[in-house]
């Protein structure tokens, strides 16, 4: 394989390996916003929660709540502690699953860098290479001119 190309493969092995990882950051970027978003839906659903426990302890304390109105309360309550459960679950997953990313990530920026350094060598193997072929061409025209 001549210097020319795998000068060319080099750079197009590492444009891949680029791609590859900003692919992995854009889902990471993408994993990290929907555990913003589930964070605060979470605290949405814990203000929640909390406004309707306030909701029954005015209530009972002014001792004025029927059976039907602490079922209900109660059934809220109970609704919305679910609903924060499942969230903090989905909040633990989506984390795990933004660790994982960052691992890979980190992989892949080692590869780019990996790919980077190979292309460099190789480039830096063609310089030389070209002005070995540059000075040998000079070398023969001096040679020329002098044989004449």
């Amino acid at each position: 394989m001549t210097a020319h190309k795998k000068v060319k493969k080099l750079q197009r092995i590492k444009d891949l390996r680029e791609k590859i990882r900003d692919q992995a950051r854009i889902r990471l970027e993408e994993v990290q916003e929907k555990k913003r978003s589930l964070k605060e839906k979470s605290l949405d659903l814990g203000c929640r929660r909390e406004g309707v426990m306030g909701l029954f302890r005015n209530k009972c304390g002014n001792g004025n709540i029927t059976t039907e109105e602490l079922w209900w309360i109660r059934d809220d309550i109970d609704f919305l502690e679910e609903n924060i459960r499942e969230v903090d679950r989905l909040i633990v997953e989506v984390s795990e699953d933004a660790e994982s990313i960052r691992e890979d990530l980190r992989k892949k920026h080692g590869d780019v860098k990996l790919a980077g350094i190979f292309l460099e060598n190789s480039n830096r193997e063609l310089r030389k290479q070209l002005l070995k072929d540059e000075q040998k061409e000079l070398d023969e025209l001096i040679l020329m001119s002098f044989g004449k």
